[in-house]
Formats: C-alpha cells, structure tokens, sequence
C-alpha cells in the first residue's frame, strides 16, 4: 500500500521536515487550530516576525523544539535567544536552566546575578529541577563563588578616607575603628549568604 502524498491548497508557507528533508505548504489558519504555540490572531501577509510582546515565556520552550525540529534560520533563533534573554530577572532559575541546555553562556551568566537573592535554598526540589545537568549546577555554584569573593575583596579593601580625602584629625581614629567593625559586620554576612544589614555609622 502507497502513502499518499500531503498536499495543501493556497499554503501560506512552506515548512520543512528535518528527517527526511521534505517540503510541505501549510496555511497559516490550520496551524493556529491544531496548534498550542500559535496564538490566534490575524498577523497580515506582508509581517513576517511576531512581534516580542507577543511571545510570553511559557511558549518559549514549545518554540524551541519546534527550532529543533524544523531548523529554523540563525535570525529565527536569535530572536528567540534574545526573547530568552528578556525574562531573566522575572524566571532567572528557569531561564538559567534553558541558556545552559541550549549552550547560551551569556544568556546563563546574566540570569545567574538574579540567583544571587534569594539563594538557591529558597527553591523546592521541584523548581530546581530546572537546572538541566550537575555540570551546569557547578557552573552556578561556581559563578556565586566567584562573586561573593570578589564583593570581600572589594569590601574589605575600601578606605573611609581614600587617600586622606575628608579625614578629620579630631575623629579620625574612631571614625575608621567604626569602618573597620562594620566591614566585618558586612563581610561575615555575605560570607554566610544573609541579607545585608548595614548599621549605621
């Protein structure tokens, strides 16, 4: 028995199947029906991208198998990468998890800043599920370290008076006897990952 070939009258565009290479016309108004990525609205023939605010973050990953099935164009996956991108500060966990799947190193590291606070422990075993690979939680791991040292450095390598500018002769002394307390106030609290309480001086 013969398969019978697939043919669409009017097509829209045409759509290609990356196992076997085959080129199909589809209509625009048969995918909107069978499909959960589409959303149903009327786009006009002569636009021929959606536009961002339309692509909320739930659909992304439904795009992106889709981009892995059908090879979509390096501009089609840019645009999704940087619709990635704009959701780091509002999922940063998931995001993280997506852009390290998908080898989008700078994608992961700018969502890693909002994985700062609150802390990784804050999360159910379930969210961070999200995190795709034990390599790519070392990754994040690695990356908070990184950061955490570099702000002791910077903390404890801060003069009150740099380079004399406003140093008073009368409270000079105390004054940075004080600086000195508080930095290590500061300093073994991002040590043990708190939220910063910075008395006053």
């Amino acid at each position: 028995m013969s398969a019978v070939a697939f043919h669409c009258e009017n097509p829209d565009f045409t759509v290609q199947s990356v196992p076997d290479g085959d080129l199909f016309g589809v209509r625009r108004d048969c995918l909107i029906r069978g499909s959960e990525v589409l959303p149903e609205k009327d786009f006009g023939r002569i636009q021929e991208i959606i536009p961002e605010a339309t692509i909320p973050f739930p659909l992304l990953p439904s795009l992106y198998r889709l981009a892995d099935k059908y090879a979509f164009s390096q501009d089609i996956m840019q645009a999704l990468h940087s619709h990635l991108g704009a959701y780091v500060s509002m999922y940063p966990l998931r995001v993280y998890g997506y852009a390290s799947e998908l080898g989008l190193d700078k994608v992961a590291a700018k969502a890693s800043t909002h994985l700062l606070h609150p802390p990784l422990t804050s999360y159910s075993t379930e969210e961070m599920k999200a995190i795709p690979t034990a390599e790519a939680y070392h990754k994040l791991a690695l990356l908070h370290e990184f950061r955490t040292r570099k702000i002791r450095e910077t903390l404890m390598n801060e003069e009150v008076f740099p380079h004399g500018y406003g140093e008073c002769s009368r409270h000079a002394q105390r004054t940075k006897d004080l600086w000195k307390t508080r930095k290590h106030v500061v300093y073994n609290q991002i040590q043990a990952g708190e939220t910063l309480i910075i008395p006053d001086l």
